[in-house]
């Protein structure tokens, strides 16, 4: 039987003022709410800090099985 360990993982795509892309992840016990998660990077946008933002909480599964094929949509 394989096994699969399963982590929630909260994923921030920032894009810096130089143009280049970062990508901030955390294992988090809950998705923290949307209001929050807004607050705190529009604030980074009003001091210049970052230039946009994007982000997602999902669960995320770790186990045996081959690399996952992810569909691209543009």
């Amino acid at each position: 039987m394989e096994s699969v360990i399963v982590k929630l993982l909260f994923i921030a795509y920032l894009l810096s003022p130089t143009g280049n892309v970062n990508v901030e992840v955390l294992v988090v016990d809950q998705c923290p709410p949307q209001e929050i998660v807004s607050k705190v990077f529009d604030n980074r946008l009003k001091t210049d800090e970052i230039k946009g933002w994007n982000a997602r909480c999902e669960a995320v599964p770790f186990g045996t099985k081959p690399f996952a094929k992810i569909e691209y949509n543009g």
